[in-house]
């Protein structure tokens, strides 16, 4: 695992997107940068969940706990210092939350390792772009907090408080 890598990296290492902000910007933003490294051809990518720099809230957690079940890396990592982000330190609905997405992952795993291993034997990506799968519809173009998990499913996250 690694936040330095260059060209080629792919085929070894995971990469996380490095320490980013506790807040709905950096949510929206983990977005374009897991799709930027899966066009560099590093699919194994993600953001830390609820956010690494500064005290996360329930909300913003819960929300980047659904979104991050579709990482292809997913984890959930914070500074020291900060509040706890286990999702039981929320309460309930939180944990709740939690568990159905990363259920709906662990459901969706064959999946995802058939599109890891697809990347690895014809090259591709693992997540992309709505515009990767739909070149010819300009309106795909702009769309940065959407994305693709192989051409089947298609993800659309909750990115507002």
């Amino acid at each position: 695992l690694s936040r330095s890598t260059f060209v080629g990296s792919g085929t070894w290492v995971a990469h996380w997107l490095g320490d980013n902000f506790s807040n709905w910007s950096n949510l929206r933003k983990s977005i374009i940068g897991m799709l930027q490294f899966n066009q560099f051809g590093i699919p194994f990518v993600g953001a830390d969940i609820c956010g690494f720099i500064g005290d996360t809230e329930p909300d913003l957690c819960a929300r980047w706990q659904q979104l991050g079940a579709f990482y292809p890396f997913s984890r959930n990592h914070n500074a020291l210092g900060t509040i706890e982000q286990d999702p039981g330190v929320f309460g309930p609905e939180v944990a709740k939350i939690t568990k159905d997405a990363l259920m709906i992952r662990y459901s969706l795993l064959p999946f995802l390792y058939t599109l890891f291993y697809q990347h690895y034997t014809q090259g591709g990506t693992v997540a992309r772009p709505l515009w990767h799968e739909f070149p010819r519809d300009s309106e795909t173009r702009t769309i940065d907090d959407q994305f693709m998990w192989g051409k089947a499913l298609m993800i659309s996250p909750v990115l507002e408080k």
